[in-house]
């Protein structure tokens, strides 16, 4: 499994909009809707997302504009005003502003059902966080002292993405980070990884592939009968097989063994996590 760099992941994004043409707001469009649907399957009541003022909090904008059409308690903490915010961040705000998305009060209860996101700070950071995004990611840690779960985009805020020190300021824990293209190293290197909880990679939130990085060929994967040459990245097959008697029925029919994921070993963006 490939652990991204902040360099390597600047560098992807490089690329994609290089050789693959894809600007940053695609692609924030497409991990804003990976975390959206993460969140989405923890049936939450109510969802606060923590945006900072980079292109992780423009990934929590995208976020929140999408999980406001399915569940009416959507709310955006901006760790400063939408208005002075630049680029691609700024415009995703204006997005969730203008469907309809309102900001969340300063005081929180948290409880069950209640969903935070944390966008504060994405594998850029390297400094101690102050000021705004500190309370904010103070307010991350209270409130779900309180019952509230926590989904950090990319890597918990507060932490070195390629070391996985902590700052004086971070994010105590999350219940699950998202993790795109690849997981960084902070999921695996102490003491950061304390506060990375369940790990979900979505290729779909990818900084996407160039073809330089990642030639665009045919995965293989074995079968019983050899490589299967058609297989795509990132689906799931099934191999049968007459050996396994826990799988075998008594007449010794084929039956079909538990999927298993598989793609090319360099390529980890398309890996099935």
């Amino acid at each position: 499994m490939r652990l991204l760099t902040a360099a390597a992941q600047r560098e992807l994004d490089r690329l994609a909009a290089a050789e693959a043409e894809l600007p940053t707001r695609v692609l924030m469009e497409s991990a804003g809707a990976a975390v959206a649907r993460a969140v989405a399957e923890l049936k939450p009541r109510k969802v606060v997302v923590f945006c900072g003022p980079g292109n992780n909090g423009g990934d929590g904008s995208v976020a929140a504009r999408l999980l406001h059409q399915g569940i009416p308690e959507v709310y955006t903490w901006y760790t400063r005003a939408p208005e002075t915010l630049k680029g691609d961040a700024a415009l995703a705000a204006k997005a969730f502003i203008a469907s309809g998305g309102q900001q969340a009060k300063k005081t929180m209860r948290g409880g069950s059902g209640v969903v935070l996101v944390d966008a504060v700070f994405g594998s850029g950071l390297s400094r101690a966080p102050e000021g705004p995004e500190a309370e904010a990611i103070r307010m991350l840690n209270t409130v779900r002292e309180r019952g509230a779960q926590v989904v950090a985009v990319d890597v918990p805020s507060g932490i070195d993405a390629d070391t996985g020190h902590v700052y004086p300021v971070h994010l105590a824990k999350a219940d699950l980070t998202v993790t795109f293209p690849a997981p960084k190293r902070v999921p695996y290197l102490h003491p950061g990884a304390d506060s990375a909880g369940r790990i979900l990679g979505h290729p779909s939130g990818s900084r996407a592939r160039s073809k330089r990085s990642c030639p665009a060929r045919p995965a293989t994967c074995s079968t019983r009968n050899g490589p299967d040459r058609s297989f795509r990245p990132g689906r799931a097959i099934r191999t049968r097989t007459t050996t396994d008697t826990s799988w075998s029925s008594p007449d010794r029919r084929e039956r079909a063994a538990p999927p298993r994921w598989c793609a090319r070993p360099r390529c980890a963006p398309e890996q099935g996590w």
